[in-house]
């Protein structure tokens, strides 16, 4: 299993929050864990059995579940079951195997999630950047999601986006092309998310 240096949390993203709210943003989550074919997933929760909505809540790239926690806290202030989930490569989640991680993993695992989770009440998805794709893209293949709210939604199949992703701007166009069609070796090949957006 890969070792990565443990990310930040919740309490430092708070000091992002206007200063009225970043007390409650602060308060940390319950952390619990969830085994999935080999990943074992950490999820950041705030239950509310008595609450008549679930929220869960999906990071993007490069992000966690700790990131997305000080909304997360003002959510379940609100009253309402809270969970956040740090798919596998990112936050404390840890997978058997990090190099075969694909996108499609992390749909499979979310479908899973939510019919594990599933209790009844409505659940809504809340996703940031690739996050909210994700949300999506459950949300339609799933009749568990009630909902979704979604952030910063970029397409990479779009040239134009690519070329908006990329620190390389148009440059990095036919990196992205090259990268998606590796395979063997290469195709096993980690890339940080830093070296291409």
């Amino acid at each position: 299993m890969r070792r990565t240096r443990r990310p930040a949390g919740p309490s430092a993203y708070a000091t992002f929050l206007p200063a009225g709210l970043r007390s409650t943003g602060a308060r940390p989550p319950d952390e619990t864990w969830w085994l999935w074919q080999g990943h074992r997933v950490q999820v950041a929760r705030r239950r509310r059995p008595d609450a008549g909505v679930r929220v869960l809540m999906v990071h993007g790239v490069g992000g966690h579940s700790g990131a997305l926690w000080p909304f997360a806290a003002l959510i379940a202030e609100q009253g309402l079951d809270v969970a956040a989930v740090d798919l596998p490569l990112y936050g404390r989640t840890r997978a058997p195997d990090p190099r075969s991680v694909r996108y499609d993993d992390w749909v499979r695992l979310l479908l899973d999630l939510v019919a594990a989770d599933d209790d009844g009440r409505p659940l809504v998805l809340v996703g940031a950047s690739m996050g909210g794709l994700l949300a999506c893209e459950v949300a339609a293949r799933s009749p568990l999601v009630s909902g979704v709210v979604a952030t910063c939604l970029l397409d990479p199949a779009d040239r134009q986006a690519r070329a908006r992703m990329s620190p390389l701007g148009v440059l990095g166009v036919p990196g992205s092309t090259l990268l998606a069609r590796a395979t063997g070796r290469v195709g096993r090949l980690m890339v940080p998310v830093r070296w291409v957006a």
